[in-house]
């Protein structure tokens, strides 16, 4: 049976996601700036600093010309105790030269002109999304089994569950895959879901609908091909009964009676055939060569 198809992303989403990527680039750029903010109150922590290193230095110097004076006139030992501790905070106060801060200035100085030079951008001035892609239509494979000895004027038919379709009779069938043929796929599709093996090579197109489900979103361009039961095949099995209620052989002409009483019982892709004068017992030929299927 057919599975549901992926939906591309909404205008809307891809819009709300801008808004939030923005929001993400607003709340990094107030982050950065609280950063440099920071960094300019170290900036002239480290002055005030350096500043007072300077004048320590001086007080040192001065401190070392005194101690020379006071050991010449034999001083020494007298001296303030204020002007000797003073001197030992000098010796150990060693900040750096103004090299060393460097990275620290060039890193203000870039967020200072990252500021000036990229105002935040309001909604109206993000370009708009470029448009989206329509969808393409998958094609769908239906298999129009028919068994002339055993059950001639009828098609195996089974009643669709867990998906969309669910409650509507429909043929065997399924997704065409990529770099499968028509035939290939619908061999696939019959031993997947019936267990039934028919040779390729005994299948003939039938119909081309153009399945429009605007109720369930869905979208298909559906093949149809006759395939013969051969002569002592097994009885059909329900293989996927968690997508199947179960096969049985119907008439095609009941079929088209249950189309024009009850068409909401039968899935599109079959109802458009009964209803558009599909008949896989009189199909003409010529229409498709042999390589199309």
């Amino acid at each position: 049976m057919a599975a549901r198809a992926k939906r591309p992303r909404p205008e809307e989403d891809i819009w709300d996601h801008c808004a939030l990527l923005e929001a993400k680039l607003m709340e990094a750029q107030s982050y950065m700036m609280t950063l440099a903010k920071d960094n300019e109150r170290l900036h002239v922590l480290l002055r005030k600093y350096m500043e007072k290193d300077d004048q320590l230095h001086s007080m040192s110097q001065m401190s070392n010309a005194s101690g020379d004076v006071a050991a010449t006139l034999g001083l020494g030992h007298d001296m303030d105790p204020g002007t000797s501790q003073m001197s030992q905070l000098t010796e150990l106060s060693e900040p750096g030269e103004e090299a060393q801060l460097s990275s620290v200035y060039e890193f203000i100085d870039s967020v200072k002109a990252l500021k000036k030079g990229s105002p935040s951008k309001s909604k109206a001035q993000i370009p708009p999304p470029a448009p989206l892609r329509p969808e393409r239509i998958p094609t769908g494979i239906g298999v129009m089994i028919v068994d002339p000895e055993s059950h001639p004027g009828c098609v195996l038919v089974g009643r669709r569950r867990g998906s969309h379709g669910a409650g509507k009779y429909a043929l065997p069938g399924g997704h065409l895959e990529k770099h499968e043929s028509w035939r290939t796929c619908a061999t696939r599709e019959l031993k997947e879901e019936t267990d039934l093996e028919i040779p390729e090579d005994s299948m003939s197109f039938v119909w081309v609908d153009n399945s429009d489900m605007p109720e369930e979103a869905k979208h298909y361009t559906t093949i149809f091909l006759l395939a013969p039961l051969p002569e002592g095949s097994s009885p059909p099995q329900n293989m996927e009964p968690n997508k199947c209620d179960g096969w049985e052989w119907i008439s095609w002409i009941d079929l088209q009676k249950r189309a024009a009483a009850e068409p909401t019982s039968l899935f599109i892709p079959l109802l458009n055939c009964l209803t558009k004068g599909c008949d896989p017992f009189n199909v003409p030929g010529g229409k498709f060569s042999s390589d199309a299927l």
